[in-house]
């Protein structure tokens, strides 16, 4: 058996406790996890510090905070990108008619998760974009343009979109199309990574 770590463990148990009664106090954690109440308000403050809970104004009760929708939501799209996100990519590309990648944050660098043409390239403009710069993000080469539009949640980034196009392809179509087509692209992989519809 794991050895269980006890400050990880009460950190634990306050989220679920609030996910089950909807709020938790100084109080509750100390009458629920015998821990002096100094130490359940350093607890309580510490996951409100980090997101994970958040306190409505003048209350004394804390509620879950968005940290926890941004773990749940990035959870469930990593899961389905696990499973279908070559799929998306190749069904993207066809779409486009250009080769498209889709990455995921990893810490302070990006990991593109799924290809459907050589990986590499247009790391970037995803990151800008996992970055949370908003908009459509331009990389433009002697000889192709990256292009990548974020794939958002309810709780911010999950994912981005990238499209390579030959410079020659750029350039018969005026830069906003290309903005446009990619914003769209980003949007219908939104809407099959969080369920909202089944295929791209």
């Amino acid at each position: 058996m794991v050895r269980e770590i006890p400050a990880v463990a009460r950190a634990l148990d306050v989220l679920e406790y609030a996910l089950a009664e909807g709020r938790v106090s100084a109080g509750e954690v100390t009458a629920r996890l015998g821990v002096p109440r100094t130490t359940a308000h350093e607890l309580l403050a510490t996951l409100a510090e980090r997101g994970y809970l958040a306190r409505p104004a003048k209350r004394a009760a804390y509620t879950l905070g968005p940290g926890v929708g941004r773990l749940g939501e990035s959870w469930v799209v990593r899961q389905r990108l696990e499973g279908e996100g070559e799929p998306l990519a190749k069904a993207l590309a066809a779409w486009y008619g250009h080769e498209v990648a889709i990455a995921v944050p990893a810490g302070e660098r990006v990991r593109v998760v799924a290809c459907s043409g050589p990986r590499g390239g247009a790391t970037e403009v995803l990151g800008r974009v996992l970055a949370g710069t908003g908009g459509v993000e331009r990389e433009i080469a002697e000889e192709e343009v990256h292009l990548a539009a974020g794939v958002r949640g309810a709780w911010g980034p999950v994912a981005a979109l990238g499209l390579r196009v030959p410079r020659d392809s750029w350039l018969r179509i005026p830069a906003a199309q290309w903005d446009a087509r990619v914003a769209a692209g980003a949007l219908r992989l939104g809407r099959v990574l969080t369920g909202a519809t089944a295929g791209v």
